[in-house]
């Protein structure tokens, strides 16, 4: 008879966190099936899967140039995001987005203030 098992159980069978686990089925790293909302582990096939050495095989999931590629995709996105940033402190900076009132203020005018 099958030993059904849930997140949590498995989580601490297996002693991963538990959202670790939710991303491992999501990803079909790990056998599981989802009823619901809801993760469920048959702890047989859990032991054949760890005995069969697939958690080395699907735990690094993508191959080295693959998750290079992702990581460049994500250095250019803060590449961008930074440059987005620099634009608009010097649109700040020139009073192009906000003008004040006064355009420039000097430090005596500030202490006066």
């Amino acid at each position: 008879m099958a030993h059904i098992m849930t997140t949590k159980e498995i989580s601490r069978y297996l002693k991963l966190h538990e959202i670790t686990i939710c991303k491992y089925a999501e990803a079909g790293v790990i056998p599981a099936i989802r009823i619901g909302r809801m993760w469920r582990f048959d702890k047989d096939v859990i032991d054949d899967w760890i005995s069969a050495g697939q958690n080395e095989k699907k735990a690094a999931g993508r191959s080295k140039g693959e998750a290079s590629e992702r990581n460049q995709g994500r250095k250019n996105q803060g590449e961008e995001k930074d440059r987005l940033i620099w634009v608009i402190e010097c649109l700040l900076i020139f009073n192009i987005i906000f003008p004040s009132r006064k355009k420039s203020w000097t430090f005596s005018e500030r202490a006066m203030a």
